[in-house]
C-alpha cells in the first residue's frame, strides 16, 4: 500500500508523491522512497519576535539589515512584512519614484 495514497495525496503514475505549492512554501522536501520531510512549525514566540524586529525599524535600510542578519529565520509572513516595510519606508522618505 502506498502511504501517500493512504494520506489522500496525489501521486504520479509510478506512485511518487507530488508536493503541492503549499508544501514547498512551507519547507517540505521530497526524499527517497516517497518520504516527505515536513519541518516543525515555527515557534509562535519566534514569529512574534521576527515581526517586532521588522516593524520597529525606522527606515528601509534597517529593515534590510534585519533581513540580512536573520534571513534564514524568515517565513513567508515575516518576509511579506519586511517587503511592505521597505516599500512604505521608501515612499515616506520620498525615495520611491513614480512612473
Amino acid at each position: 500500500t502506498n502511504p501517500s495514497a493512504a494520506m489522500g495525496r496525489e501521486t504520479d503514475e509510478i506512485g511518487h508523491l507530488d508536493l503541492t505549492e503549499d508544501d514547498i512554501v512551507n519547507g517540505c522536501v521530497l526524499g527517497p522512497d516517497g518520504y516527505v520531510y515536513r519541518p516543525p512549525p515555527p515557534s509562535k514566540q519566534l514569529t512574534i519576535e521576527m515581526q517586532v524586529s521588522v516593524t520597529e525599524c525606522r527606515n528601509w535600510r534597517e529593515v534590510l539589515s534585519v533581513v540580512d542578519n536573520l534571513g534564514d529565520l524568515f517565513d513567508f509572513r515575516n518576509t511579506s512584512t519586511a517587503v511592505h516595510r521597505v516599500a512604505k519606508s521608501s515612499v515616506q522618505d520620498g525615495e520611491a519614484k513614480r512612473r
